[in-house]
């Protein structure tokens, strides 16, 4: 059996910090908290949530093949994600733009993909995954915007 040579310890919330604690965490998912309240302790502004930046990748995943696809029409989720109408969204112009995103990007799209099984306790992680899915979508938002 492999010996931990780290620190193990429980805290205990009253009502009011609890709250507080779920309000910084940003989330009601008992299931992060492990990571949420290590990244607390060890200094970190800002908690990520790995389910919002999992549901970023998925949104990623699924442009890239739509842009990729002929046959597929453009989502309504899509086009308030990033804020544009579905019908700018199915323009050919902009469906040949997002093609060159996904061709030119699918390294990175790919890592994203990969990376969805991180543990959800590994904040620097998330918070990395976010930051990549951030930087592609603002890519995706500018490119759209050139042909729109």
């Amino acid at each position: 059996m492999k010996q931990k040579s780290g620190l193990h310890f429980t805290i205990e919330l009253d009502a009011d910090e609890a709250q507080e604690f779920r309000r910084r965490a940003k989330t009601d998912d008992p299931t992060f908290y492990d990571g949420i309240a290590k990244a607390l302790v060890l200094g970190v502004r800002d908690v990520v949530d790995p389910k919002s930046v999992y549901d970023d990748i998925e949104l990623l995943i699924e442009i890239a093949e739509y842009g990729r696809q002929d046959n597929l029409s453009a989502s309504q989720d899509w086009a308030d994600a990033l804020s544009y109408t579905r019908q700018q969204l199915e323009k050919q112009p902009v469906k040949e733009a997002i093609a060159s995103w996904a061709a030119y990007f699918g390294d990175n799209l790919g890592e994203l993909a990969d990376a969805r099984c991180t543990p959800h306790t590994d904040q620097l992680a998330w918070a990395k995954l976010g930051a990549g899915a951030s930087s592609l979508t603002d890519i995706l938002r500018r490119m759209i915007g050139r042909y729109t």
